[in-house]
């Protein structure tokens, strides 16, 4: 049976954020005794000695399986490369995943996903963190797995979604820039753009001017050749891990059995199965299977 581990101790809030911040920091610190003095810890890119509770206090619950640790990274709302205090930025997941390679305790991971999809900026890095990691990540949505965190989702050595009414896809990379330059005219608001010598053109497409003119086309354009090959690097890589998705699905959402014979994901699977599933993934990668 699989026993869930993973909660924060009854420490007291200051010693708690010292210890995940300064970890964040790559400076990490000893808690098993908390002293006035730090004792240096292995940074996560290592061989770290976390126990199941440090593990937790850095956000990764543990499930003991049978011959080890399935470790829980989660992946919740908009996605961002920075953390702040709503949500754990992409590069935190990233070392996330980085310490659970390191820790001799855990065998595999399991990735949960509920998220529309995010920032352009730092979602491709933590796609190659998954793809590359040596232990292996089953990667398991739950409401909404869709645009980066779609691509996120299927680096995974396998994925899978919660029930028929899980969503997946979204591929592709969408800007909006806003022309407010008519509203402002028939408001009576004028306003001066004053630019360095030489750098004419620099942020045409501020929205106080109107898109009309020929430096804010030549940008749309230049804007449009960068989603385009975004999206290139993205169906990519996503077509690269996932060999069934054979056709370009579009910038379309999939939900369920849909997803699953588009070749989006392995399968429907509840969370409880997903987490035995990890586990089966973790035994194996143990026994170099």
């Amino acid at each position: 049976m699989l026993h869930l581990i993973g909660q924060p101790l009854a420490i007291d809030t200051f010693t708690y954020l010292q210890f995940l911040q300064s970890h964040k920091a790559g400076q990490v610190t000893e808690t098993r005794q908390i002293t006035k003095e730090p004792v240096k810890m292995f940074a996560s890119a290592q061989i770290n000695n976390y126990t199941q509770r440090e593990l937790g206090w850095l956000g990764i619950q543990t499930a003991e399986g049978k011959d080890g640790l399935v470790a829980m990274i989660t992946i919740r709302g908009a996605t961002q490369r920075y953390s702040d205090w709503y949500q754990d930025g992409t590069e935190w997941v990233s070392q996330q995943i980085d310490i659970c390679n390191g820790n001799p305790l855990v065998n595999s991971m399991l990735l949960r996903i509920d998220s529309p999809g995010g920032a352009v900026n730092g979602a491709q890095g933590l796609a190659a963190t998954i793809r590359t990691s040596p232990k292996p990540i089953l990667g398991w949505g739950s409401n909404m797995a869709a645009s980066a965190a779609c691509w996120y989702l299927s680096q995974c050595k396998e994925c899978y979604i919660e029930n028929e009414f899980t969503a997946v896809g979204s591929i592709g990379i969408m800007s909006i820039y806003r022309d407010v330059s008519e509203a402002n005219e028939k408001a009576g608001e004028k306003y001066a753009i004053i630019r360095s010598k030489g750098s004419e053109d620099k942020n045409p497409l501020n929205g106080l001017e109107s898109f009309a003119g020929e430096m804010q086309q030549k940008a749309l354009q230049q804007e449009q050749q960068l989603v385009d090959n975004a999206r290139k690097v993205f169906l990519g890589e996503v077509q690269a891990k996932r060999t069934g998705l054979t056709e370009d699905p579009g910038g379309g959402i999939f939900y369920g059995k849909e997803a699953v014979k588009m070749g989006f994901v392995d399968g429907i699977l509840p969370f409880m199965d997903a987490l035995k599933r990890a586990d089966v993934l973790g035994i194996q990668y143990k026994r170099g299977a």
